[in-house]
């Protein structure tokens, strides 16, 4: 199937990527627009969510980050001009295959210096 092998394989083959650029196993991620229950963060080995719950407003995404989601990844460039999503695609991080990847998050543990 022509979407199996476009679409879904690609977030298989961006585990080793994604380590690569400092996502760790455990760091929660949003995957849009992936309308099924969890398919695209099985195929790349982390936990989150999908767009299962259709979200869709700024207050969405916070809410999620608020439960401990670090990085959002975007599989359809369609998403990238979404009203709602313009605040979340600051820290672009990374880009596999067409998957967008951004930080959502600082980091706790950043040592400022002066």
């Amino acid at each position: 199937n022509w979407d199996v092998q476009s679409n879904w394989y690609r977030f298989e083959r961006m585990r080793p990527y994604i380590r690569e650029i400092g996502i760790k196993e455990n760091d929660k991620i949003i995957s849009l627009p992936d309308f099924s229950f969890n398919t695209s963060l099985y195929l790349v080995g982390q936990k989150g969510w999908t767009n299962f719950s259709n979200y869709n407003k700024k207050e969405d995404i916070e809410n999620l980050i608020d439960k401990g989601a670090k990085y959002l990844f975007i599989s359809n460039p369609e998403l990238l001009s979404k009203e709602f999503l313009h605040s979340f695609l600051i820290n672009k991080v990374g880009s596999f295959e067409g998957i967008e990847i951004f930080k959502l998050t600082e980091d706790e543990d950043i040592n400022e210096s002066n």
